[in-house]
């Protein structure tokens, strides 16, 4: 089970163990708990997707927080793909989450095996 810490600024690393107790008995015997920090807090490095705080602006400016009609829904599309792209071309030295779309997809990336168990 991969926990999230919510946010802002909650590391999933720290409050692993608190969640971990929470747990009733049978899950914790059958599912491994992954916690993890997000980008910049805790144990993780931040993550600069943009070359300045101006271009960062730029681009969240221009989307629509509520798109209306299908060419506002398909520009937000379009960014909600380029954001990851971005981020992923701009660190490269990072395990590249920013590239998959789907938490097997981002564990898979990082070398590791999802393991299930019923």
């Amino acid at each position: 089970m991969i926990t999230n810490p919510g946010g802002p600024g909650g590391s999933g690393v720290d409050a692993l163990p608190l969640l971990y107790a929470a747990l009733p008995e049978a899950l914790r015997t059958h599912f491994d708990l992954v916690g993890f920090d997000p980008g910049g807090f805790g144990q993780s490095a931040p993550v600069h997707c943009f070359d300045s705080i101006a271009e960062r602006t730029a681009f969240f400016a221009a989307i629509q927080s509520v798109p209306i009609g299908a060419e506002e829904v398909a520009a937000r599309l379009r960014s909600s793909e380029e954001l990851p792209q971005r981020c992923g071309e701009r660190n490269a030295d990072v395990c590249p989450i920013y590239r998959q779309r789907t938490w097997h997809g981002t564990w898979t990336s990082c070398g590791k095996q999802l393991v299930t168990s019923n």
